[in-house]
């Protein structure tokens, strides 16, 4: 029996799902991000229970490993690698912003750029069609993510949805341009379990060490250690 656990701890919003056999079972989700590592273990616990299931019984993971909260990545890929380590089952790790943009496609959207709030006048971003990606997930201004979309505007068809908190942080900027972001609106403010375990491909490993975080910049502790 394949007993999928998909863990998402990357934003404000955390959750973990089960699918059994490729069949959605139940998702659980947390709201307050500083509760996350409280929220994350007892949760999978409670959720195996609800459907007569051991610990024991779980076959293959995936987890998101970033970009977002540095914090939230952390503790999702130490939950991760623990349970690789001491069940022996294949991991997988697949980021937020391809998440987001799944998201959006599940719900009609054929050009989605997901756009994640990164802090400090900044945004996490990454642009995505249907079959493939258009900009791999990038951190830098609205300024900066709109040139990179206008140098491959040949590419880019039809109105760009908008998908992550960062529409909200930055809406006065993308009503400037509706010319290209025209139909943008907002499906999901934040990457979800249920959602990342649909991206689930044959990239399994059992090696725990293969999984790392997707941090596109340093954390402030770390900028602030070099000052």
């Amino acid at each position: 029996m394949k007993l999928l656990l998909a863990i998402e701890t990357s934003s404000q919003h955390a959750s973990v799902c089960l699918f059994e056999e490729n069949k959605f079972l139940e998702e659980v989700e947390n709201d307050n991000p500083k509760t996350h590592s409280e929220f994350i273990v007892p949760a999978i616990q409670s959720l195996l229970a609800r459907h007569c299931l051991k610990i024991n019984q779980l076959s293959h993971l995936i987890v998101d490993h970033g970009p977002g909260s540095f914090t939230g990545i952390r503790l999702g890929l130490t939950v991760a690698k623990s349970f690789c380590f001491a069940l022996k089952i294949p991991v997988q790790q697949k980021n937020s912003l391809e998440t987001l943009a799944h998201q959006a496609f599940h719900q009609g959207s054929k050009m989605t750029l997901a756009a994640i709030n990164a802090q400090r006048n900044a945004l996490f971003f990454g642009l995505y069609s249907e079959k493939q990606i258009l900009i791999p997930p990038t951190l830098g201004s609205f300024d900066q993510m709109l040139a990179r979309i206008q140098a491959i505007r040949s590419n880019v068809y039809g109105p760009i949805t908008v998908v992550g908190n960062g529409f909200l942080e930055f809406s006065k900027d993308f009503e400037k341009h509706l010319n290209i972001f025209s139909g943008a609106k907002e499906f999901s403010d934040f990457p979800k379990s249920s959602c990342l375990a649909k991206l689930a491909d044959n990239s399994w490993t059992k090696d725990w060490n293969l999984i790392h975080p997707l941090y596109l910049r340093p954390s402030s502790a770390e900028e602030n250690s070099r000052t």
